[in-house]
């Protein structure tokens, strides 16, 4: 009786140790800023031509969003480098949204980090995204 018992309890702390992962990561999704709605950066290729789309939407009482979009690729030992390529963005509204393109190299990894504050009732809030893409 007390091997079955002690059975019955290494299975239930088998089977515990496996769901409890899943339940823990399941928590809501709350989000990362106060001032900011939502926050996006995108990165594609069609071709060797390449687009960065920067979506950045703020509370109706936002006053100033200040952004800039950098432009890496990674070299041929897997280290991330500056490409050369940044925009930065200044508006007075509660949102920024802007296109920007330039020349990818077939096969090159690169990748676009957005930062950037969202001002709201003099509080500046510091955001930031990434996307990664390849040519």
């Amino acid at each position: 009786m007390k091997i079955k018992f002690i059975s019955f309890l290494v299975a239930m702390f088998c089977l515990m140790s496996c769901i409890m992962p899943l339940v823990i990561s399941s928590t809501d999704i709350t989000p990362r800023w106060d001032n900011s709605l939502s926050v996006s950066v995108d990165v594609y290729f069609i071709n060797t031509s390449g687009m960065i789309d920067v979506h950045i939407y703020g509370n109706s009482e936002i006053s100033n969003i200040t952004a800039t979009a950098t432009l890496y690729h990674k070299n041929w030992l897997g280290i991330w480098v500056e490409s050369g390529e940044e925009w930065s963005y200044n508006v007075n509204q509660s949102y920024l949204s802007a296109s920007e393109s330039f020349t990818g190299k077939s096969g090159r990894q690169y990748k676009v980090e957005l930062t950037g504050t969202v001002t709201k009732n003099g509080y500046a809030e510091s955001i930031s995204a990434s996307a990664t893409a390849e040519c």
